[in-house]
């Protein structure tokens, strides 16, 4: 029963990767002007979340318009400006000059 439990998550965690790399492919050759990228790095080791992270911040750098969605503080970090909800209020919003 184990395995068979274990063969279904790994099977849904890939079809979830799968979604994401169609998803930011999509983002790229349709050269939309805006993004909107919900929780980009959630499902991904850390490597491929710092892939995602850095093609989202070249897409950034090109003039295209990424709103990111994300619980990751090491992504919001990456970003130009922040704006932290709480119980669906701002509690905190900051720019900086460039994103790192």
């Amino acid at each position: 029963m184990f395995k068979a439990v274990n063969s279904a998550i790994s099977k849904r965690i890939e079809d979830l990767e799968e979604q994401q790399r169609v998803a930011i492919a999509r983002a790229i050759v349709s050269r939309s002007e805006y993004i909107l990228a919900d929780e980009p790095t959630g499902n991904l080791d850390s490597e491929n979340a710092e892939l995602v992270a850095g093609i989202l911040l070249d897409l950034s750098k090109e003039g295209r318009g990424v709103l990111i969605a994300t619980h990751n503080s090491d992504l919001a970090t990456k970003a130009t400006r922040v704006v932290r909800l709480k119980d669906g209020k701002i509690i905190e919003e900051y720019e900086r000059r460039s994103a790192q």
